[in-house]
């Protein structure tokens, strides 16, 4: 059951990546030195997702360029979502109001 959930949270998110543009996907290490070695883009954070099964990983530049990266357990990666103009902001602890 845990196994079908990542792979339909996987789904979801790559038919939303589909409807916007051509998703790029293909194995973990490919992608990664695209992003740090031809836009020098480092992970700025990254958490867990479907229980744990899905990896998400935030890039970013010096430059402004970002992309955020799902990671399955078996070392697919997709991208989700990249762009420019990132810009990082003062860390706010509790309630920011």
């Amino acid at each position: 059951m845990p196994r079908l959930f990542l792979i339909a949270s996987f789904a979801v998110l790559l038919t939303a990546v589909t409807a916007h543009a051509a998703a790029v996907c293909g194995a973990r290490g490919a992608l990664k030195a695209g992003l740090t070695g031809q836009h020098s883009e480092v992970v700025a954070g990254r958490g867990k997702a479907g229980q744990g099964k899905l990896m998400v990983e935030l890039y970013t530049s010096g430059s402004g360029t970002w992309t955020v990266l799902a990671t399955t357990p078996e070392g697919q990666s997709c991208i989700l979502a990249a762009g420019q103009n990132w810009a990082p902001i003062k860390q706010v602890f509790g309630d920011p109001s």
